[in-house]
């Protein structure tokens, strides 16, 4: 997933959480401090929270915690230790990152986790991937769904739980995500024999690049199955712990990538009037590309196209025969998408007739299909909004928006009504948060509980909405979908 992009946090944030789950409130830090002259409140302060329910936090936990409602007094009866139960889990995948369908360490011990769980799957789907399900058919089927690839990158960090495998981190926060569901499923199974249908919990390879999810589908995911609603979240470094955000429509951009080889004889740099030249033709076509966003695409769409590798030559006199470069393209909508993705290959096979080189692009359509926007579906998402706000109260439940990131879960939201999420991971202390993608970022692990109740509270409330044992709105998923 491509970083989010950096928006300010002007509401309050969740108790600090330490590695058991017990709430600590130390002497303020400057920074704190700074937060609290800001217009935060002191630690605490979240009033509809319900952490020692919906966390399920240990006996020493906050006693502050208001009455849970309903629906979510189903969390409070489950096991005490998830938050040291999740975090342990969570510090095992985040040591051994594995990328795109070569997840097998990972895949193995989410299914060794099921088994302890007594939770049946499927196994395998798109390679490394499985399915599993609890609860009885009959009611609504719902879904939630965790990416499980890491990134080609050496992590930084100087945690003591930091990857062990040179050249490969948890960079995207995929681990976390992983946890949280495994956490969600742990939960739910304790109250299995109360769900009012069927909950299904999808464990994907390959979100990076690899389009997981569609491989996931083409290889029968829900083919025989009706699914009502799927949610999925991501970890936000920008957000405090104990926030999230939610959006109703278009919340992430389509992607594609493109790969171009430029040809030619090749010569001394003495005489470049004897050969192509494919370093300027390269250039040529990269400041050209950027005039599709400027004067092909309409000022009221949102549109991006990047280069982000260049390649070419290893002599310091010589015109290279060859230059490679390539990058990616986003679009909100599936017209646009279609309209860049067009335009680029038009471009660059103009700017190499005119600079005289041979152009081979590669838009990588025999590896999966573009990458198409991820919609929440307004009725899903309100729903979802609604839960949020009772789990972490109104003032932590934030107005999403549109993003230019990608995600491959938009081949879900193509056949499912579906949400995806935010979830704050930045801790009270952090002043610089590490961006995703970068070989800096880490998270906050008490806000691994926070996502597992929240995917829990998620399941309960729509599988109760879809039953009428909820008596009380939640926002608006009704029978028609």
């Amino acid at each position: 997933m491509v970083s989010f992009g950096r928006r300010a946090c002007t509401n309050t944030y969740a108790p600090k959480l330490n590695a058991i789950g017990s709430s600590t409130h130390p002497r303020q830090t400057r920074f704190q401090r700074r937060r609290k002259m800001a217009g935060f409140r002191p630690n605490g302060s979240l009033p509809a929270v319900t952490l020692a329910v919906a966390l399920v936090l240990c006996a020493n936990g906050p006693t502050w915690v208001a009455s849970a409602s309903p629906a979510t007094k189903h969390v409070e009866e489950a096991q005490k230790d998830l938050t040291e139960w999740i975090s342990k889990l969570w510090r095992e995948l985040h040591q051994y990152p594995e990328l795109a369908y070569q997840e097998e360490k990972t895949s193995r011990l989410v299914r060794t986790t099921l088994d302890s769980l007594g939770i049946s799957y499927t196994y395998p789907l798109a390679t490394t991937g499985l399915v599993a399900t609890i609860g009885r058919p009959g009611g609504r089927h719902v879904a939630v769904r965790a990416d499980m690839d890491g990134l080609a990158i050496t992590e930084a960090t100087d945690l003591p739980h930091k990857s062990k495998v040179e050249g490969k981190m948890h960079g995207c926060g995929h681990d976390a995500h992983t946890a949280m569901v495994l956490g969600a499923a742990k939960l739910l199974k304790a109250k299995e024999a109360e769900l009012q249908g069927q909950v299904s919990f999808v464990f994907q390879p390959a979100e990076e690049a690899g389009a997981g999810a569609y491989r996931m589908l083409e290889d029968g995911l829900f083919k025989n199955d009706h699914v009502d609603a799927i949610f999925g979240l991501h970890v936000d470094p920008y957000m405090f712990t104990g926030q999230a955000s939610v959006y109703a429509g278009t919340v992430l951009a389509s992607a594609g990538t493109f790969k171009v080889t430029l040809t030619a004889t090749g010569g001394h740099g003495a005489w470049p009037h004897l050969t192509a030249d494919t370093v300027v033709a390269g250039a040529s076509i990269v400041l050209m590309l950027q005039t599709l966003i400027s004067r092909r695409l309409s000022a009221q769409e949102a549109g991006v196209v990047s280069v982000t590798m260049f390649q070419g030559g290893s002599a310091l006199n010589v015109l290279p025969s060859e230059v490679v470069l390539g990058g990616t393209w986003r679009s909100l909508s599936v017209e646009g998408n279609k309209n860049l993705k067009e335009w680029i290959r038009q471009m660059i096979l103009q700017q190499a007739t005119v600079m005289g080189v041979n152009a081979t692009i590669d838009f990588f359509d025999d590896k999966h299909p573009t990458y198409p926007p991820t919609v929440n579906d307004p009725r899903v998402a309100n729903f979802a909004r609604g839960v949020i706000e009772k789990v972490l109260g109104p003032e932590n439940t934030k107005e999403g928006y549109p993003q230019m990131g990608a995600e491959d879960f938009a081949f879900y939201t193509e056949r499912i009504p579906a949400c995806f999420f935010l979830l704050g991971v930045r801790h009270e202390d952090t002043v610089t948060p590490g961006p995703l993608h970068t070989p800096r970022f880490s998270l906050d692990e008490a806000a691994l509980p926070i996502g597992a109740a929240i995917h829990a509270n998620l399941v309960l409330d729509f599988l109760n909405e879809g039953s009428g044992e909820d008596g009380k709105e939640t926002g608006a998923v009704k029978e028609e979908l």
